[in-house]
């Protein structure tokens, strides 16, 4: 019986009105590549600040001061600026009174005060950041920390996400049940996933989809 949902964050629950600063990263400095490596450094590793990251973490030769200084602010400034989708708050009010709630994302340790602010930090308790663990998805082993920590098997928990490889392919590789949020109307890479995998295009349908897994129905059967 499935006892916890574990939300992604970016794209699933809230948005960057702005963008994603590492794509952005990688048009105001000379080399991708590097962006990339910072990317996938900070996403592993727990700084206290952008400025200690930038220290201490790989190196970036930016196109100009002018442009290092823009992607900056922008990177700093978006932490006021995350806003929830408008289906978010509503799905995880009614959600609360059915499961444990818990957030599985791929992101760094800084810059999350918006947690606070649109009240992720109260609504979901229990919340696994990549950069804290050293671990991203779509690795297993950041699903088996997490399905630990909660204390629970992994026909237990559901993943909602929006990112089919890290979020669909990984939760379904740790066995769990996977719910793909397709908000753009995409055509699924793989249609052979069975009866843990399911698809809805707004959180508005998660919490009936959440009773009839409790209910015994698998999620093939969800929504028909």
């Amino acid at each position: 019986m499935i006892q916890a949902v574990v939300f992604d964050l970016w794209n699933t629950l809230v948005f960057n009105p702005r963008g994603n600063p590492f794509d952005a990263l990688k048009l105001v400095t000379h080399n991708p590549t590097e962006a990339d490596m910072f990317e996938h450094h900070v996403m592993r590793t727990a700084y206290g600040s952008l400025g200690e990251a930038r220290q201490k973490g790989p190196a970036l030769a930016f196109r100009s001061s002018e442009s290092e200084k823009s992607w900056t602010h922008d990177f700093e400034a978006s932490d006021t600026e995350v806003a929830l989708f408008e289906d978010s708050l509503s799905c995880l009010q009614e959600a609360t009174s059915l499961v444990r709630l818990g957030l599985l994302t791929n992101t760094q340790s800084f810059g999350l005060n918006f947690l606070g602010r649109l009240g992720l930090s109260e609504k979901i308790p229990y919340r696994f950041i990549s950069a804290n663990l050293g671990l991203a998805k779509p690795d297993p082993n950041i699903f088996k920390y997490a399905q630990k920590s909660l204390g629970l098997f992994p026909g237990d928990l559901v993943m909602v996400g929006d990112t089919w490889n890290d979020d669909i392919e990984g939760a379904l590789a740790a066995g769990w049940s996977a719910i793909w949020l397709n908000r753009k109307g995409q055509r699924a890479p793989r249609q052979d996933l069975g009866p843990d995998f399911a698809e809805i295009n707004s959180l508005e349908a998660l919490p009936s989809v959440i009773r009839n897994l409790q209910a015994g129905l698998r999620c093939a059967q969800c929504l028909g």
